[in-house]
C-alpha cells in the first residue's frame, strides 16, 4: 500500500473513531430507549460506511506488478472489480515517464479510455469505488506538442 493510501485509512479511522465516541456521549446523556437505539444505529451505520469507503479505497489503490495483458483485457472495467486498479501505481512509477512518446505509451497501455477534444490530455479508465461505485479513477497523461509526455497523474471524479 502506497504512503497516500496508508495516511488515508489511518485518518479515516482517527475519524471514525471520534465520531463513535461523540456519538456514544451523547447517548449517555439521552434518557429515552428510543433515542438511544437510534443514535445506537446511526453510529454502527456510520462507522460501518467508513469502513466500507476505506475498505474499497484501499482495495483500488493496493499495489500489483503491471501485466500489460491483463491490462488490455481490462479495456471497460466496472466498479470495484477493476483489475487495472492495482496495477496504477506500478504503471505509473516504474513504466510511464516524462519525455516519453506518445506512441509508446499507447503500444504500452493501449489507446486511451478518453481524451478531451483540442486538449493533449488523454485518460486511461481505472475503475469505479465508493460507496454507490460513484468516484471514478483514471490516469491522466498529457502531451507536449510534440508528442511527448509532460505529465503523468492520477485523477478521481464524481
Amino acid at each position: 500500500m502506497n504512503g497516500s493510501i496508508t495516511t488515508f485509512f489511518y485518518t479515516t479511522a482517527v475519524l471514525a473513531g471520534v465520531l463513535a465516541l461523540l456519538c456514544f456521549l451523547a447517548v449517555r446523556k439521552m434518557r429515552s430507549v428510543g433515542e438511544k437505539a437510534a443514535v445506537t444505529a446511526f453510529i454502527l451505520l456510520s462507522v460501518l460506511a467508513v469502513g466500507m469507503e476505506t475498505y474499497t479505497a484501499v482495495l483500488i489503490h493496493s499495489h500489483t506488478k503491471f501485466d500489460r495483458a491483463i491490462w488490455i483485457s481490462d479495456r471497460k472495467p466496472d466498479g470495484i472489480h477493476s483489475l487495472r486498479a492495482p496495477m496504477a501505481d506500478d504503471v505509473m512509477h516504474n513504466y510511464l515517464h516524462v519525455g516519453m512518446a506518445k506512441k509508446d505509451v499507447i503500444k504500452l497501455l493501449g489507446g486511451p479510455d478518453r481524451n478531451w477534444d483540442g486538449s493533449n490530455e488523454e485518460m486511461y479508465f481505472l475503475g469505479r469505488w465508493g460507496i454507490g461505485n460513484d468516484v471514478y479513477s483514471y490516469i491522466s497523461i498529457s502531451y507536449s506538442s510534440s508528442g511527448r509526455v509532460n505529465s503523468i497523474g492520477f485523477f478521481e471524479t464524481t
